[in-house]
């Protein structure tokens, strides 16, 4: 079952692939490739390029010139000349291309040094030109490039999937780990850093808006009543909002609620020489966040720095503009107010995770609140203690560390991070978990221990189901989405065959999510865990199926409904062990 759901589901790709497959007896320095081999080969694969202030070697495979939208990986590298070449040729090369078709962007060291603001530029650049996917742009840096990496991906958290450095990284301040060398017989370490963007903010929005029309709020400078086929995720199709008024225009967003801006990006039906990123607490005044002049690109795709939180978010330009889409991505305002944590466990495990604290003033001191342990997908498993919060992924956590919630329902969450290639619900892992949540109760001696809530999606749905049925002296309720179980046959003695050990939970309230076409964890093992649930006599268990449909092109996110409906929180912060434990 471990390598059913795991491998299975989410496949992920090493940073630098072909790096840490070598043999353990092949030095990556052999042979060894110099600046000057990267242009003078017959035939070059790199050419010589030139942006603002920066030199650099750049290498556009063949296939990435002419391929699908958002199919390519990206490569930033910044190190010293007989290093870069390198490590370039390392990318370039045939066999890792093979793994991962990649454009490779190797920067020559500047006199003046690294200038991390002229090298987002650039990626920005890279992204408007090719058809770079977003999750699949990663860093390398050694010597003076090693600390202008980390400098990069600290003002760009949203920008990079990862980086590698040959630094001791725990001397920067932040969350941030070295894990597992990722070149054999080197001294590189993989940094995993936040992949806030890994599913866009728009994504959601706009699954919301098909949804629920009154969930945001398009406006523009003219032509009002076409506004919101800028944001209907048509990128083919001929909708699109055109500005039929002459001089300045623009489009805004209301979302509803504040968010963090990490990148935006548009896609026009004809070039336009300028835009603007605005943002605004009130709709009506505003201030510049980001801008691009002299534009040669029908498709923009930049990354800002974190740090403004605001409601609106407007594109402008001087011109009429005509925009097939406008996408504006980002994360939680609530973020921010979980802390960092690090356990260490048995056997030298360790897990992270991070923690939300309730505001004392919202409860008298003699009140016990609840605890809500959230476990996230496949896909937010690592070792930067960030991804398991992000958009569309997260929200099993920050959705209730709202102000306007906490108010109403005060509570305690913690938020762990399975580490790569593990899972939630192998044996191990679960019993950190547990300890962790064990932890928490003993120092903080408000949580209410009859009211201790867990919660998880997709691989944290199965996680959710061991935990509550190995552990079932420890939760009250349970919400598990787009998880499940199946019977392998090897009895209830077997860790993984949770589903035979059902009877521990026969009175505990769950509701349970899925989808009907969801193609990553068939609904199946959703139902086959809940009749079996309803086999043993809990009569405490609901199952809602979201039709055939209801999710277009990700039908295994039913967490993106399931996550905003507040009913379901207020059913779960209802229950107690007190009304069901015997």
């Amino acid at each position: 079952m471990k390598e059913r759901i795991v491998s299975g589901l989410f496949p992920i790709f090493s940073i630098i692939p072909s790096l840490s497959d070598l043999p353990k007896n092949q030095s990556i320095r052999d042979p060894v490739i110099r600046v000057s081999d990267l242009t003078i080969t017959a035939p070059s694969i790199f050419t010589e390029e030139t942006f603002g202030e920066l030199d650099f070697y750049l290498f556009v495979p063949n296939k990435a010139k002419d391929i699908e939208p958002k199919a390519a990986g990206l490569a930033i590298i910044l190190m010293d000349n007989d290093s870069l070449a390198q490590v370039a040729y390392e990318f370039a090369k045939a066999s890792t291309q093979a793994i991962e078709l990649t454009i490779v962007a190797a920067i020559k060291k500047p006199k003046s040094g690294y200038d991390i603001e002229i090298i987002n530029e650039l990626v920005s650049f890279l992204r408007s030109k090719y058809s770079i996917a977003e999750t699949k742009i990663w860093s390398v840096g050694e010597g003076a490039g090693a600390p202008a990496c980390i400098a990069l991906n600290r003002a760009y958290p949203s920008a990079f999937a990862s980086v590698a450095v040959n630094i001791d990284v725990e001397a920067f301040e932040g969350p941030w780990l070295a894990t597992k060398p990722v070149l054999p017989g080197s001294d590189y370490k993989v940094v995993d850093v936040p992949k806030w963007t890994v599913t866009k903010q728009m994504e959601r929005t706009i699954n919301w808006t098909k949804k629920h029309p009154d969930y945001i709020t398009v406006t523009a400078s003219s032509n009002q009543q076409d506004a919101i086929l800028a944001t209907d995720k048509d990128y083919c199709g001929p909708t699109a909002w055109k500005a039929t008024e002459p001089g300045p225009s623009w489009i805004s967003i209301d979302f509803g609620e504040p968010l963090y801006i990490t990148r935006w990006a548009v896609l026009a039906t004809e070039v336009n020489d300028n835009y603007a990123l605005e943002y605004s607490d009130n709709g009506v005044n505003w201030s510049g966040l980001d801008a691009i002049s002299s534009n040669k690109n029908a498709r923009i795709d930049r990354f800002v720095r974190r740090g403004v939180l605001a409601q609106y978010y407007r594109l402008s330009s001087t011109n009429p503009m005509s925009i097939r889409e406008f996408e504006v991505y980002g994360d939680h305002c609530s973020f921010d107010a979980f802390g960092y944590r690090l356990y260490n466990g048995r056997n030298g495990s360790y897990l992270h995770f991070r923690i939300f604290k309730p505001n004392r003033a919202y409860y008298r001191n003699d009140t016990k609140v609840p605890l809500v342990v959230f476990l996230h997908g496949a896909g937010q498993r690592g070792h930067y203690n960030n991804a398991q919060l992000g958009i569309t992924t997260g929200e099993g956590a920050t959705n209730i560390a709202y102000d306007w919630w906490q108010k109403k329902h005060p509570c305690y969450i913690i938020a762990i991070q399975c580490p790569l290639e593990e899972a939630h619900f192998f044996e191990q892992i679960a019993a950190n978990e547990v300890d962790i949540i064990k932890q928490v109760i003993a120092e903080f001696p408000d949580i209410d221990k009859d009211r201790v809530y867990v919660t998880g999606l997709s691989l944290g749905g199965f996680g959710t189901y061991k935990l509550i049925v190995d552990y079932s002296d420890i939760f009250a309720a349970a919400v598990p989405l787009a998880g499940g179980g199946f019977d392998n046959g090897k009895g209830p003695t077997d860790p993984d065959n949770y589903i035979s050990r059902v009877s521990n939970i026969k009175n505990m309230p769950i509701w349970a999510f899925h989808s009907e076409d969801d193609d990553l964890v068939s609904i199946k093992l959703g139902i086959s865990m809940v009749e079996a649930i309803k086999a043993i006599g809990n009569t405490n268990i609901r199952f809602t199926v979201y039709p055939k449909g209801t999710f277009g092109f990700t039908p295994h996110y039913c967490w993106l409904f399931a996550y905003y409906d507040w009913d379901m929180w207020e059913w779960l912060f209802a229950q107690n062990r007190k009304f069901w434990a015997k």
